[in-house]
């Protein structure tokens, strides 16, 4: 049985979704060879304090000084250089370096997956200090090469999702033997199911980390409108707002308005109800992030999203843009308007699913856990060297 721990932070929630998208797909395709560990790096250590910069602070600064948000983001990807100030990142990591030590020292892992830049910069440091042997490996979230990642250049490993980000990761320092071209980790396969013609449109509107990224007011414009189509929401971890979903369908049907289009409203749902409501749709309403896009792209699905987006997020949307449709709306009436246009004919989503094929990667996933499982096998050959 191989040990694989994996180093996870809550910053959004799609960083602790790639760790949980690994770990499903390495129990899939090896089940008992595999031994897994999930660590989520401050919320596991108990360090709420840090916990809050990094993730509420992180959405907090999203959704009221998004504009300052996305100039910050440019301006630390800019400004990369292997002298850059690192002084927050090194106040965020004190007193972790003894409790990923001991962790790892509990659970000896054959290799480790990051799912965050920061914990593959901490074991960076561990190994300049010559405390760690054991292979470790990270990936690129977003169709961007993420700020700071350039100070964990002793990772064993980083998958990047495509050919132009690996030219620019070897620009900012990495060598190309460090760098392998999967496209992104997903809990979704491609799947080449054909869209049944004459299908009724399905709109699924998911909440992600908060709020319907900011289109709450358009969602309840369009069950107010009627249209005849089926729409699915997913409210997550956010009771508060099913609450009020359930509330206003039920004075919707109570007044007789809500009588053509048929609503699903759920709260959280585990992984396998997600895809299977996914799968059910055919336009998404969600963020942008990489782990939503990868999901999106990887089922089919089309993508609508809000304009106002942070920066990783757009970048994402302009690299899907190059291939194939998506579109982005901002008045409480635009989702309506584009429904109403009569754009999502069989004709439309046929040519959008031969457009997306350009980006979708078929067996990323597999090819992810089996660069892990090798990197164990690796270890566990070295160890049994050393030992002779």
């Amino acid at each position: 049985m191989y040990n694989i721990l994996v180093f996870s932070v809550t910053a959004g929630n799609g960083h602790n979704n790639l760790a949980n998208a690994f770990s499903m797909q390495a129990k899939r395709f090896y089940g008992d060879e595999v031994n897994i560990k999930i660590v989520r790096l401050f919320n596991d250590y108990h360090c709420p304090i840090r916990n809050f910069f990094l993730d509420d602070y992180y959405r907090m600064s999203v959704k009221y000084a998004l504009p300052l948000y996305n100039k910050v983001f440019i301006t630390n990807q800019e400004k990369r250089r292997d002298n850059r100030d690192t002084f927050w990142l090194d106040i965020s990591l004190i007193g972790m370096y003894k409790k990923m030590l001991k962790t790892i020292e509990e659970f000896k892992p054959d290799c480790i997956f990051c799912s965050h830049f920061l914990p593959c910069i901490a074991l960076s440091r561990l190994e300049e200090k010559g405390q760690l042997n054991i292979p470790y490996v990270t990936l690129l979230t977003d169709y961007v090469v993420t700020p700071y990642i350039e100070c964990a250049k002793k990772v064993d490993l980083v998958f990047v999702p495509n050919e132009e980000l690996k030219q620019e990761m070897i620009q900012i320092g990495f060598k190309e033997e460090q760098l392998l071209v999967t496209g992104l980790l997903s809990k979704a396969d491609v799947d080449d199911a054909p869209r049944p013609k004459g299908k009724r449109l399905t709109i699924l509107a998911m909440s992600g980390a908060g709020a319907f990224s900011g289109l709450f007011e358009q969602i309840k414009h369009l069950l107010k409108a009627n249209l005849d189509i089926d729409v699915i929401l997913i409210n997550g971890k956010d009771a508060k707002k099913k609450k009020q979903f359930d509330k206003y369908i039920k004075q919707l049907k109570d007044k007789g308005v809500l009588t053509k289009t048929n609503v699903e409203n759920y709260g959280f749902v585990s992984d396998e109800e997600l895809l299977a409501l996914f799968k059910r749709a055919d336009c998404i309403v969600s963020k942008t992030g990489g782990n939503s896009v990868s999901e999106i792209v990887n089922l089919n699905k089309l993508l609508i999203a809000s304009k106002k987006l942070a920066q990783q997020e757009w970048l994402n949307v302009e690299y899907l843009q190059r291939f194939a449709e998506c579109f982005l709306i901002d008045k409480k009436d635009d989702l309506v308007n584009l429904i109403k246009s009569g754009v999502f004919t069989d004709e439309f989503f046929a040519k959008y699913m031969q457009d997306i094929k350009q980006i979708q990667t078929p067996n990323a996933s597999k090819q992810y856990v089996d660069t892990v499982i090798n990197l164990c096998k690796q270890h566990r050959q070295s160890m049994i060297n050393e030992t002779k």
